[in-house]
């Protein structure tokens, strides 16, 4: 059985790790319990396993950068390796709570231009990514969030 956690976080590994990151280390020390591929998916089968937590987290976070469509709009790059829009398909799919986080550069692309299972991204509220004023940023991103950090880490 999985492990239940608060908050999952998509992401592109290539122009939106570091944002990820830094994320999950501030939303884990709050208290969150927060599912993040590279430091909690080990053993096992990996699509499964990275599903199951989607279905049961409350809060989906996907970190979108200027390039986060790319390989889901080019028809030639298979849709079972592009991760992100696996993720971003299930989580809509499963009606999360989907927060956008949009680094510089990100554009909302035109919705006819991404396939129709993850086309809804473009009608959630988002927030974009400030290095200049992070910590009110960060507050944003928490006001978002349904979810409720652990107590006892939180302190």
């Amino acid at each position: 059985m999985s492990k239940k956690y608060n908050i999952f976080i998509s992401y592109r590994r290539q122009g939106g790790s570091e944002a990820a990151l830094h994320l999950h280390y501030l939303l884990t020390e709050d208290g969150y319990t927060v599912s993040f591929d590279l430091d909690s998916l080990g053993e096992g089968k990996f699509a499964p396993e990275l599903l199951s937590r989607i279905d049961n987290c409350t809060d989906f976070i996907i970190i979108l950068n200027k390039d986060a469509f790319n390989r889901t709009i080019d028809s030639k790059y298979p849709k079972e390796n592009d991760w992100l829009r696996i993720e971003l398909g299930q989580a809509i799919k499963e009606k999360k709570h989907i927060i956008p986080i949009y680094l510089d550069g990100y554009e909302i692309p035109d919705k006819e231009s991404l396939p129709e299972d993850i086309r809804a991204i473009n009608e959630y509220h988002g927030l974009r990514h400030s290095t200049e004023y992070f910590d009110h940023f960060y507050k944003r991103v928490k006001s978002f969030l349904t979810s409720v950090p652990n107590k006892t880490k939180a302190q």
